[in-house]
């Protein structure tokens, strides 16, 4: 089999296998497989507004991967996705609600910015330990997905009360700070598709 070929067959595979797994696990709780993921494709795929809200959760997915896969080519094992995930988020967050007068092309630029260096910042650390001290870059990235979490919780509960919707949740952005799009909007049926799945 050729690299192109194990590159093709590989994910195919893993896909047929895992909707054999799927079909199977509905069989043994009494459920009718075919119904079932005739539901999942027509809630997914039914309607243009399904449609748009797919590509709306594929952007930050997208981005994600790449992450793992620049890693994985330099030989690094980046488990730690999803505390880097979260700290670009929050700065970005904290970003747009501290400064909510900007422009809008400035605002969505810097929030990608600082999205992305705070991100990267939390992805070097575990980078340098490795190639200083030899330490377990899977170890390190996992446990700093639980120190980006814990830091970032005392972050979001030591914003000014003047931006917290609730304990631990902020009003939402300011209108300038959203990457959705009015013609996103209306092609998709008034889905929160956003502007986010061209940066991915």
């Amino acid at each position: 089999m050729t690299k192109r070929t194990q590159q093709i067959a590989v994910p195919l595979i893993s896909v047929i296998l895992g909707i054999l797994l799927g079909a199977i696990v509905m069989w043994i709780f009494g459920y009718d497989a075919i119904w079932g993921y005739e539901e999942l494709f027509k809630a997914a795929f039914g309607t243009i507004r399904s449609i748009g809200e797919i590509f709306r959760a594929m952007g930050p997915l997208i981005l994600i991967a790449l992450g793992f896969a620049v890693a994985s080519r330099a030989g690094f094992f980046n488990v730690g996705l999803p505390g880097q995930a979260l700290a670009g988020w929050i700065l970005s967050g904290w970003f747009a609600l501290s400064f909510p007068n900007l422009p809008r092309p400035i605002m969505i630029l810097a929030t990608v910015v600082i999205a992305a260096v705070a991100g990267g910042i939390i992805g070097a650390i575990p980078g340098i330990l490795r190639a200083y001290l030899g330490t377990s870059e899977v170890i390190v990235t996992i446990m700093m997905n639980y120190i980006v979490l814990y830091v970032g919780n005392a972050v979001i509960h030591s914003f000014p009360k003047s931006v917290m919707q609730s304990i631990d949740s902020s009003v939402k952005v300011g209108a300038n700070a959203t990457y959705q799009t009015e013609w996103l909007r209306a092609l998709t049926n008034n889905s929160r598709m956003n502007i986010g799945i061209f940066f991915a």
